[in-house]
């Protein structure tokens, strides 16, 4: 079985893949930080670690603002016609890896 090399090897960890497609899909680099920042707070929150501070206004109009503009962009990818979903998360990998 001749497999093809993972052309996204470099970007390894789940949540900088989800911050890659994401900034890709927004084509705004500064939402991998957002993204990567907002998932600290989660994960804090879902693994009850000491120190979590109230979520603050500002975080919660990022979150929002990240989940309509993503919620947009993909609509408008589905709009275009219908695609493989894994060659449309690899574009998506590909062009946001250039944000991270």
């Amino acid at each position: 079985m001749d497999s093809k090399p993972d052309p996204h090897k470099a970007v390894s960890s789940a949540t900088d893949r989800v911050a890659a497609r994401l900034a890709a899909v927004l084509n705004d680099g500064a939402s991998v930080q957002a993204y990567k920042d907002l998932f600290d707070l989660r994960s804090t929150f879902v693994h009850g670690r000491a120190g979590l501070q109230k979520v603050s206004t500002k975080q919660r109009v990022m979150a929002r603002s990240l989940a309509r503009g993503v919620a947009r962009g993909l609509v408008d990818m589905a709009l275009k016609g219908p695609r493989p979903r894994t060659d449309v998360l690899s574009d998506l990998l590909t062009r946001g890896a250039l944000y991270l």
